[in-house]
């Protein structure tokens, strides 16, 4: 068994009081692991998420950029640094940032669709539709990419497609709150041109 008072194991108790919203706590014994273990990235990045989640975005981002001085190849540091960005109101920080997450794990189906919402978020379609599709390909299972790819096609005007995503969703996961209705609504729209073709 590993050291409690060791970095993962004071890792592993920072994490545990994060989950359970005991933020102060976590923040202390955190604090107290990088006066430790200076060069802890993991560290740094989870003081990063716990001071995010206590929606102080100049510190968040403050330790997650010492996060990727001391891991500059960790894809999740990246995200995770975006997403502050993104929550901070900083569009074009928060989209560099999933790019290089991107790059640094191109096989990571979260990380396209992370991407992929934050570009269709701000009406970049394209780029959007080509990220979740990427998703898509990477994890054929993910409801939630296909839900999101649906949306995509019906604002690009793309009707067809859009009901594909949304049968696929209702198949995926058959107790999803908006996809039956998406699919009703969609059939309906069709139908109509159809009709008045």
């Amino acid at each position: 068994m590993g050291d409690v008072n060791g970095p993962a194991g004071i890792l592993g108790q920072a994490t545990r009081l994060r989950e359970l919203g005991e933020l102060e706590q976590a923040e202390r014994l955190l604090r107290h692991l990088i006066r430790l273990y200076p060069g802890e990235a993991d560290g740094w990045h989870l003081l990063g998420l716990v001071r995010h989640d206590r929606l102080d975005y100049a510190e968040a981002h403050r330790c997650l950029v010492r996060a990727l001085e001391l891991a500059p190849d960790r894809a999740l540091l990246y995200r995770d640094l975006g997403t502050i960005h993104l929550d901070a109101g900083l569009f074009s920080e928060a989209l560099d940032n999933l790019q290089q997450a991107v790059h640094l794990a191109p096989h990571d189906a979260g990380l396209h669709h992370s991407l992929g919402l934050v570009l269709l978020q701000y009406g970049n379609l394209l780029g959007a539709r080509l990220r979740l599709q990427q998703a898509i390909r990477l994890e054929p299972r993910s409801w939630d990419a296909w839900f999101h790819l649906g949306l995509c096609c019906q604002q690009q005007g793309d009707l067809e497609s859009a009901l594909v995503c949304f049968r696929r969703v209702a198949e995926l996961r058959p107790d999803h709150p908006e996809a039956p209705s998406q699919v009703r609504r969609l059939e309906g729209l069709l139908g109509q041109r159809g009709e008045a073709a």
